[in-house]
Formats: structure tokens, sequence, C-alpha cells
């Protein structure tokens, strides 16, 4: 029996040409999910430059009852990460966000920040707030166009003048790809 303040992953939206592709919740701090990290972090010190402070993510924040982190594979290959952490009551922040280049293009953000909506939804969750910035214009723009806008600054970058900082309602979504019902 599935636990109910997980999300669904049968009830969740893939990619139509997704049949190798799995996303699963898991551990931040293991395995797959910190080998994205890692590449994430590297990626944000070429965008703003190493001088920055490093992002503050533990990753127990992002455990149940509170939180929940999400990793994509193809054929075992990690390809993707995404989670959600609670940074005030009824608002849960999206952290750690993350494609390789190489499955860039497919989808997987789109799939992973509907997944983080849904899962805070489920996990009693009004809002997802998150902080991206300035040298991250592809985030922005997928941000924008599924319906996130402004909410005041918060967090570890509030007083950066390249932190952008969005938000928008959360409510658990369902759908039916004609896949089986195993999408």
């Amino acid at each position: 029996m599935p636990d109910a303040s997980i999300p669904d992953p049968e009830g969740l939206c893939f990619p139509s040409n997704s049949s190798e592709l799995e996303l699963r919740p898991t551990a931040v701090g293991y395995g797959d999910a910190a080998e994205l990290i890692d590449e994430l972090d590297a990626d944000l010190a070429v965008r703003y430059g190493s001088d920055d402070d490093p992002v503050l993510a533990h990753p127990e924040e992002f455990d149940l009852p509170h939180g929940r982190f999400f990793v994509v594979t193809e054929d075992g290959t990690p390809l993707a990460c995404a989670g959600i952490r609670r940074i005030a009551p009824g608002t849960a922040e999206l952290k750690r966000m993350y494609v390789r280049p190489a499955a860039r293009g497919r989808g997987l953000a789109r799939l992973l920040l509907a997944t983080c909506e849904a899962a805070a939804a489920d996990l009693g969750f009004d809002e997802l707030w998150l902080e991206t910035g300035d040298a991250q214009p592809e985030a922005v723009a997928l941000y924008l166009s599924a319906g996130y806008e402004p909410v005041p600054s918060f967090g570890q970058y509030q007083h950066s003048p390249r932190s952008i900082t969005l938000g928008k309602p959360v409510q658990s979504v369902r759908c039916d790809s004609g896949l089986g019902g195993v999408v």
C-alpha cells in the first residue's frame, strides 16, 4: 500500500516518449541525488562565480513529513532532480532543480516541477515558492510559463540583486497519459 503522503507515481505525467524513464522519490544526500547536486553546484559556480556562498540546503530538510526529493533516471542513469522543503507554515520551497545538459529539451524539468507541485499539495502546503537567479534565464522562463509570479524575497539570497523569487498556489494534479496507467 503506497504511503498517502507520497505522490503516487502512477498519477504523474511523464513526457510521451518516456517509456524508459523512472521518476522516484529518494534521499537527497546519497547516490544519484548527490551526483546530480554536485553537477548543479558546479553549474551554479560557472554561472555566478565561485565567490558566492554555497547553497544552504540540508539533506534532512527534504525528508517527510515536510519535504520530498525526486530523481529521474533513464536505464539507471540519473538525468534530473528536484525537491521541496518547508520554509513557512503553508509554504514549501522548490530547491535543487537540475537537468543534465544532455537530457535538456525533453520535458524533464516540467515533469519535475509538476511532481514537486503535486508533492507540496499532498504534504499539505498551499503555496510553492522558489528562488532562482538572473544567470538562469531558462529556469525563469520555465517558471513563468508554469504560472509562477513574483513573491517577496526570502531565504539565503534575499538581499542579492541577482535573486529572482517566484511562487504560486499548488494543488494535486493527476493526468492520464494513455500509457496504460504506468506513467
